[in-house]
């Protein structure tokens, strides 16, 4: 819409954005076309960010240990942030199947105990014992 409405651009930054615009359509195009690998691609891409994450709150975590309460436990933090981002980084798939398998246990577990405050919190509003 910039690229052909757009009266404040010069000639080649329209272009610029008309371009941009069509390679946006064609990626999408493709992306739609294959949702199975486009899942697969940023599945990969996050586990490669979340590797670079780790490894930074790692190093981090390493630089903090003389502002620390107990410096042990803050070494161990940050070496196993920093073993987790390199095994994220070295095999990102398993890493995204395994991030995902955590989210989920976490998500059905949240879950679960909702439910059974929920069911507890009913049965004893209405006096039973």
């Amino acid at each position: 819409a910039i690229g052909v409405f757009s009266r404040r651009l010069g000639t080649w930054p329209r272009i610029g954005y008309l371009l941009l615009g069509l390679v946006f359509l064609v990626f999408s195009g493709v992306a739609f076309a294959n949702l199975k690998a486009t899942a697969a691609t940023l599945g990969v891409l996050l586990a490669i960010l979340v590797g670079i994450a780790w490894i930074m709150e790692g190093v981090v975590g390493l630089t903090m240990i003389g502002d620390a309460r107990s410096k042990i436990w803050t070494i161990v933090y940050a070496l196993v942030s920093v073993a987790a981002g390199i095994v994220m980084l070295t095999s990102p798939l398993w890493g995204a199947t395994v991030l995902w398998m955590l989210m989920a246990s976490v998500f059905w577990t949240m879950l679960t105990i909702r439910n059974t405050t929920n069911t507890l919190r009913k049965k004893y509003a209405h006096g039973a014992t």
